[in-house]
């Protein structure tokens, strides 16, 4: 039989590295820093901005081109960051997210076609997950565990809801009449 034997000290360092791990107010403050970082190379990211206190809750305001199709130019997507509890109550997931249409604002015959084209890209590209929330917003969501958030970790969720947002105005917007307000380029800077 193997014993591991490790001395106290290291124990209580690494139970206190979990508890800082997991502390909700840690968590965002870790948030804004990678979101501060992600946007020095990211030049899309226009502004973050608080949006409630509490829980805490930020906007991110996201740009990307538009295509010809539906008027070039740029336009902007609200990409939030907030926290969500677990079934206790406690504050336990970062959850990131961008309402992308209501579903009601479709025309009824192409409602069917457009979730299964969303559901297919979940299918075919790992890291989207689109979805409805319950006031029939669809958007993409990734969601983080507290204790398991790391910048690599954010960047990589973060990253993955900036693809879908791009996947969905270049290849499903036109295709299903989804209102996207696209500005001209001397415009977008100021909206």
């Amino acid at each position: 039989m193997v014993m591991f034997v490790e001395d106290m000290d290291s124990v209580i360092a690494r139970i206190m590295d979990d508890l800082v791990k997991s502390d909700p107010s840690n968590a965002f403050i870790r948030v804004k820093s990678y979101l501060g970082l992600i946007s020095v190379y990211l030049r899309n990211i226009r502004d973050v901005k608080v949006k409630k206190r509490e829980p805490l809750e930020l906007v991110v305001k996201y740009f990307t081109e538009c295509p010809e199709e539906l008027g070039g130019g740029y336009t902007s997507v609200d990409i939030d960051v907030y926290m969500l509890k677990d079934r206790f109550g406690k504050l336990a997931w970062i959850r990131i997210r961008s309402r992308l249409f209501k579903l009601g604002k479709l025309d009824q015959n192409k409602t069917l076609g457009a979730l299964r084209e969303l559901l297919n890209a979940n299918y075919n590209y790992t890291e989207f997950s689109y979805d409805i929330d319950d006031d029939g917003w669809v958007g993409v969501t990734e969601d983080i565990y507290i204790p398991a958030l790391t910048y690599d970790v954010f960047l990589e969720e973060f990253l993955a809801i900036t693809q879908a947002i791009e996947y969905f105005i270049k290849n499903f917007a036109k295709k299903y009449d989804v209102k996207v307000k696209c500005y001209r380029e001397k415009d977008w800077f100021t909206t």
